[in-house]
């Protein structure tokens, strides 16, 4: 296609190397995109290749006044990359303009441009530097491209210009170097933000830590000293500008999420730390703090650090001690709150051991009490998602543990009540649990002990008649899944019109 229009069309071509230096800004911008996807082929990598004059415009299209256009041109530099081309890089060069642009004090939208081009080069010398922008976006973008490289990097301080040339550099003494650059910016940050990137660079350090040799210079105590400065009203000389900064609620809670984060990361790791630093149980303690655990973020972080923590370790004390904790939680926690503590609590029943000590704690029944008492709920939701935990103990793939707690507390009984509830969603929740309990023979025989789901079951074509749509379909996929796995045992069919019927 390439050679038909060089051969047909050679003014076209012309057109777009002087379409790159146009007054208009659009025409510029499709211009170099033009020329980004004759890169493709070997005709059009050839034409670029010996235009000197367009290689020359799509260079200084770095510096262009409209952002878009420079969001092109280094689209096109980050294709050269990703395609190994090599000769064309070495004609258009971009390195010296890039470094230009990545200034704390250039256009925050160029610079944004500029750092998805750094994604694709190892050059990084000015990049850290801009650590200390006022933009969110630009902060965030530099931690995700020196992440990737502490990933894969030999020689990560010589990339960042951060190396020392008295001494050899090593993967170890990066991630001194890198400590030490995020404790300083936590000690002495003046605002929120640059807390919160001290911390985050912190949190990358860890990649560097992996790859490291050390195991006794984890970054336990800085991360201890923020907790405390979270949650206690005494001053910590080292970190007494933290405290200034922590004067609302949000601030406290996004520096704890941040922390519980990265204990999570340290943990899955070292996960000795659990028993050899005393400092780490007392962690938990925000489960009995409202101001922590009201808020969604703060909760899923520490119920997902405690999941971490116990799968490692087996500490009954700590396990009923946070049971203790969530049972409280239950009694005031609202919908999103709720989803989270019984995903994590799912999460804990399906973990074979951790199971098994749950079915056998005493407290457990309380817990069990407390979600009954949810089934009663004035909002439906609320309700409903109490319905979905029960529902997903008996779903594939099974787990031995979460079937025996629930059926070692009785928790489907409850839930076949919730089949005459008032709200369409919750009776059509509560059916599917029963097909799900259907389908697993110590389901299925639990439904046969009792009663009251035997009752059940011989009701089951009336929900045919059911007013929602949805819920007759519920009943409908109920008697089906009877059929196919049990042969319709316990089942009432109508042999005659009943008032109910449909006509």
């Amino acid at each position: 296609m390439f050679k038909q229009l060089q051969d047909q069309y050679p003014k076209l071509l012309l057109l777009v190397t002087s379409g790159i230096r146009s007054s208009e800004g659009a025409l510029r911008c499709a211009c170099i995109e033009a020329c980004k996807l004759f890169i493709h082929c070997p005709e059009g990598y050839a034409w670029l290749l010996h235009n000197k004059q367009a290689t020359s415009f799509i260079t200084f299209a770095l510096l262009d006044q409209s952002n878009y256009v420079v969001a092109e041109a280094c689209q096109l530099f980050s294709t050269l990359l990703k395609v190994n081309a090599h000769s064309l890089l070495e004609a258009m060069d971009p390195s010296s303009l890039i470094l230009s642009i990545l200034h704390p004090d250039c256009d925050e939208k160029q610079i944004i441009s500029a750092l998805d081009f750094c994604w694709e080069i190892v050059n990084l010398h000015p990049v850290m530097q801009l650590l200390c922008s006022t933009n969110r976006i630009i902060r965030s973008r530099v931690l995700e491209i020196i992440s990737i490289l502490f990933a894969w990097d030999t020689d990560p301080l010589n990339s960042l210009d951060l190396k020392d040339t008295a001494t050899a550099s090593t993967i170890d003494l990066a991630y001194q170097k890198i400590s030490f650059i995020s404790n300083t910016m936590i000690a002495q940050a003046l605002k929120m933000e640059d807390l919160m990137t001290g911390v985050s660079l912190l949190d990358t350090s860890l990649i560097l830590l992996q790859r490291s040799s050390i195991q006794n210079q984890l970054p336990l105590n800085i991360l201890f000293s923020l907790f405390d400065s979270c949650v206690s009203d005494k001053p910590n000389e080292e970190y007494k500008n933290i405290k200034r900064l922590l004067v609302t609620n949000r601030n406290k809670n996004n520096l704890m999420q941040a922390i519980l984060k990265i204990m999570d990361k340290l943990i899955s790791v070292y996960p000795k730390i659990i028993t050899e630093d005393p400092r780490f149980v007392q962690v938990f303690d925000i489960l009995d703090n409202s101001l922590f655990y009201s808020d969604g973020r703060v909760l899923k972080s520490c119920l997902t650090l405690l999941l971490t923590s116990l799968q490692h370790y087996e500490q009954p004390e700590l396990l009923n001690k946070s049971i203790h904790s969530l049972i409280n939680m239950l009694e005031q926690s609202d919908f999103k709150n709720l989803v989270i503590i019984l995903e994590s609590f799912d999460h804990l029943v399906g973990h074979d051991k951790i199971g098994t000590l749950l079915t056998e704690f005493s407290v457990c029944q309380t817990f069990v009490n407390e979600l009954n008492n949810k089934l009663f709920d004035t909002e439906w939701n609320i309700r409903d998602v109490v319905i979905n935990f029960v529902g997903n103990l008996f779903k594939e793939p099974y787990s031995k543990t979460r079937i025996k707690f629930g059926l070692n507390f009785d928790l489907p009984l409850q839930v076949f009540d919730r089949i005459q509830d008032t709200e369409p969603y919750v009776r059509a929740s509560a059916l599917q649990v029963l097909s799900s309990m259907i389908k697993h023979d110590e389901g299925w025989c639990y439904i046969q002990r009792h009663e009251q789901s035997k009752t059940l079951l011989k009701k089951l074509p009336s929900l045919l008649h059911d007013s929602e749509a949805f819920v007759r379909r519920a009943g409908l996929d109920t008697i089906i899944c009877l059929a196919q796995y049990r042969l319709c045992q316990g089942i009432n069919m109508e042999m005659g019109q009943s008032e109910d019927s449909l006509r």
